[in-house]
């Protein structure tokens, strides 16, 4: 969670310029804006994923305007909301909360050939008046959510703003690439990290120049999102002529390969690993490649013998961390043999020192944090929490979670601490997700482990997830 230190900080910077809309009379838009998308992403990016409680719709209304002479006439929708933030604060470290209230207007104009607002009409402006309302209770957050957008230069300089008069020009001369070579334009830095390249952007690039994006696989993926969807704005078009440029040397974006079954894929994606372990024919195939003595009628794809494979070959903890590519060369191995090199794989199965047994765990604990890293937390055994009638089942992944975190009694830290010694009943999958960030959250050194504030996250989230369902 952030502090409301960090979270007055970002509110301080500039609007991008590309982010930027201009005014379109023609749709009834008579200033510059910003759409409700980037509205909403720049939010999570502000005020992080959990730092937005809920948006609470204090009034919505629909007034009909009559036109003259007609049965019917034009409608305007006008929805009011509020906006809950939670933050911790810097000196107390307690959670606070603060809200901002706007206000959205939508409207349903008659068609000009005649005829009432038709139905579909009704639910664009309804829509529209939400998104409004939405964008404008963010906007009254601070400079850079679209506060900047509503005042004027004389207004922003007494509030302390530095509010960008060349914005058109900026926005016009960066809305085509200048770079000319793959290695102008990979020294570009992705700025914003959210939005620029669809919805995978996240915050994880940025920083990240475009040529490390493109060496990492995850970061590749990007460029082909913004080639298949000829994406605009100044930091797409940019991904996409280096692109252009990397293909005229032969790279793709996103390698291809055809697997074992014909099928296209992406070479770095993952399969469903758990539905691959279900099926007899890919048990029975490795069964037979690697231990055809077995009598045993179906082989586990998770079995030590493979998970050593799988580390040796091809450097990773598990089978539900091979991409396609690593799985079609296991899968050509097991077909053709010891000598993978003949079709194509030998970074993987080319000459190797004879396959050595990885040594064994340092100790019972070691073991079961390295079983535990390999498994989703939410999927592990349930243990009981408590005593007697009051008890709780949750997944015993949460213990080692809380371990790992310098917790010395997960058992009584989880019981205790956490959920207050009250069950919630059914345990989901969404209060494993808050507890693990609880703990990121001490990870991070916001707060420790024994402040009362993780009792506080614990009932706001848990609250939220009642309410939820």
């Amino acid at each position: 969670m952030k502090t409301l230190s960090e979270i007055r900080k970002e509110l301080e910077q500039q609007i991008p310029a590309e982010a930027v809309q201009p005014a379109d009379s023609s749709a009834g838009i008579f200033g510059e804006y910003v759409t409700g998308q980037w509205a909403m992403q720049a939010a999570n990016q502000v005020f992080g994923i959990d730092g937005i409680m809920g948006f609470d719709v204090l009034s919505d209304k629909s007034i009909e305007i009559p036109l003259p002479g007609q049965p019917f006439g034009n409608w305007v929708f006008i929805t009011t909301l509020k906006v809950t933030f939670m933050a911790l604060d810097d000196e107390s470290e307690q959670i606070v909360q603060f809200s901002r209230v706007g206000r959205g207007v939508g409207t349903a104009m008659a068609p000009r050939a005649g005829g009432p607002v038709t139905p579909q009409q009704m639910d664009t402006a309804a829509k529209s008046a939400l998104t409004d309302a939405i964008k404008n209770a963010l906007m009254r957050t601070g400079q850079y959510l679209g506060a900047e957008l509503y005042f004027d230069e004389r207004m922003a300089q007494v509030l302390g703003w530095e509010v960008a008069s060349d914005r058109a020009e900026r926005r016009a001369e960066s809305s085509q690439p200048t770079e000319d070579t793959a290695e102008d334009l990979g020294s570009v830095e992705c700025k914003y990290g959210f939005g620029e390249a669809g919805e995978d952007g996240k915050k994880k690039f940025q920083g990240w120049t475009i040529q490390e994006m493109w060496d990492d696989d995850e970061g590749r993926k990007l460029f082909a999102w913004a080639v298949d969807n000829e994406a605009s704005g100044w930091f797409n078009e940019r991904l996409r002529k280096f692109a252009a440029l990397m293909e005229e040397e032969g790279e793709e974006p996103v390698k291809k390969i055809t697997i074992w079954t014909g099928d296209e894929k992406v070479a770095t994606d993952r399969p469903n690993w758990g539905a691959l372990c279900a099926n007899e024919g890919f048990q029975n195939m490795l069964r037979e490649a690697f231990d055809p003595d077995d009598r045993i009628a179906h082989f586990n794809p998770n079995h030590k013998r493979m998970t050593n494979h799988y580390k040796y070959h091809f450097g990773v903890r598990s089978g539900n961390e091979l991409t396609w590519e690593m799985l079609n060369a296991l899968v050509a191995r097991c077909k053709e043999g010891e000598d993978a090199v003949a079709f194509g794989y030998p970074e993987w199965y080319g000459e190797k020192e004879e396959e050595q047994e990885p040594e064994e765990s340092a100790s019972e604990e070691a073991q079961e944090e390295e079983e535990y890293e390999e498994v989703a937390i939410h999927d592990t055994p349930p243990f009981v929490l408590g005593a007697g009638a009051n008890t709780q089942k949750v997944p015993t992944g949460l213990q080692v979670l809380a371990k790992e975190a310098g917790v010395e009694d997960p058992k009584s830290w989880l019981w205790g601490s956490v959920l207050g010694k009250t069950p919630v009943g059914e345990w989901e999958e969404a209060h494993t997700d808050l507890v693990c960030r609880i703990v990121e959250t001490i990870e991070e050194g916001k707060i420790e482990h024994d402040s009362p504030v993780v009792g506080q996250m614990w009932g706001f989230g848990a609250q939220q997830i009642a309410d939820a369902g």
